[in-house]
């Protein structure tokens, strides 16, 4: 039997374990929760004392100190012996990652012992994975041994050859010059070492400085981008929210000037005079409406739309202005009215035909295409003057220029 109470979690956990016989006499009671070792069989979770486990058996977490793979509930106990890939937080303060696999200890490792990585060796050089001696204990044994041969050679001196000393001498000076050249040659081998380590180190520095600085402008031009991106937006949103309240603005004049037709027609119903007189005004006022706005029609591509003032097809639904929005309704490309035109090809205001339509700058198409060239109404001419303005031409015009010509063969 187990008894159970409530977590701070306010969930139910085992208080304690009793163990009664069929006449509820009590044989066995512990009061722990979670008494599995790793490794061992559970029941719940809760019994083990990582808290966790993977098929029936209490392991550890990722993260968790372990001896193999089969303590880690992920399978994976990696080099570091944390359960888990292998990760740089794993290494404290005396130690140093090593190819991303394991932690090792600097400068650990004396001459001929193997090494994972070349920071473990005193000497910091190595070959083939074993450690190389320090150049100070190379230059030591040179100096023994050139002492050791000068100690000898006096010796050998003073036994045989007592008769030469002037020989001997100059042999004495020839090893003691040959001594200090190796000397000096190991203090600058030495030196240029160390100078070489202190650039590499450098080097390695500046890179990782280059490379936080590199990041650094990235995310600055992210975000500038963002904001850019952003203002784009409400420059775009408030462009169609003042069209939107002119067109509101154009359809409350219509409603008065109709308002203000029919209170007039009202009142001249008295007088003849006056019914004629308000006749004319009346017709002279729905003349000017009727410029303004035709009788709504189907165009070419079978939508309903009447003529603006500047005589281009308008969408009777939303208003817009037809030769655009048919443009993006084919292209999937929007068009911020605010910087870019859609430009008629062939010159023709109403030939609202895809092949037709081509996106254009604001400024260019205002400025050069229609300001520097006469009026024209040819698709072939309308293509050479979008070449001559450096124009990059869709392949659908190219395809379409191309059928023309084979039309007219």
């Amino acid at each position: 039997m187990i008894a159970l109470k409530r977590n701070s979690g306010n969930k139910f956990e085992p208080a304690e374990y009793r163990l009664v016989n069929k006449d509820g006499i009590e044989l066995f009671k512990e009061n722990s929760s979670a008494v599995q070792e790793i490794g061992l069989n559970y029941m719940c979770e809760w019994e083990c004392k990582s808290g966790t486990g993977k098929d029936g058996i209490c392991k550890f977490k990722d993260g968790e100190s372990c001896q193999n793979n089969a303590d880690c509930v992920s399978n994976v106990c990696n080099l570091a012996n944390r359960c888990g890939e292998f990760k740089n937080i794993y290494c404290d303060d005396t130690t140093v990652p090593c190819n991303n696999e394991r932690c090792v200890k600097p400068s650990s490792k004396g001459s001929g012992e193997k090494y994972y990585c070349v920071e473990e060796c005193k000497s910091q050089r190595g070959d083939n994975n074993i450690c190389n001696e320090e150049l100070i204990i190379i230059w030591i044994r040179y100096s023994i041994f050139g002492v050791l041969i000068i100690i000898g050679g006096y010796f050998i001196w003073r036994k045989t050859f007592k008769k030469d000393i002037t020989q001997l001498e100059k042999i004495r000076q020839i090893q003691e010059k040959e001594l200090f050249t190796t000397n000096l040659k190991l203090a600058n081998l030495l030196g240029q070492i160390n100078k070489e380590s202190e650039e590499k180190g450098k080097r390695i520095k500046q890179d990782y400085e280059r490379e936080i600085l590199r990041k650094k402008e990235i995310i600055k031009l992210l975000a500038n981008t963002i904001e850019e991106i952003k203002v784009n937006l409400d420059k775009t949103r408030n462009d169609f929210n003042e069209k939107q309240k002119e067109l509101d603005n154009r359809k409350k004049e219509q409603e008065k000037v109709e308002k203000e037709i029919i209170e007039r027609e009202e009142k001249n119903t008295k007088s003849l005079e006056n019914i004629n007189r308000e006749d004319r005004k009346i017709e002279k006022q729905l003349d000017e409406l009727r410029k303004k706005r035709l009788k709504p029609y189907k165009n070419a591509q079978g939508y309903q739309v009447y003529r603006n003032e500047s005589d281009r097809e308008v969408l009777e639904h939303n208003n817009r202005l037809f030769h655009i929005w048919w443009y993006e309704k084919n292209s999937g490309d929007s068009v911020n009215i605010s910087l870019w035109n859609v430009h008629h090809i062939d010159g023709d205001h109403l030939n609202n035909e895809y092949w037709n339509l081509i996106k254009i700058d604001k400024e260019k198409h205002l400025k050069k295409i229609h300001k520097l060239h006469k009026p024209w109404m040819s698709y072939k001419r309308g293509v050479e003057i979008l070449i001559d303005e450096n124009i990059e031409l869709p392949k659908r015009i190219g395809h379409h220029l191309k059928n023309l010509e084979d039309d007219k063969s």
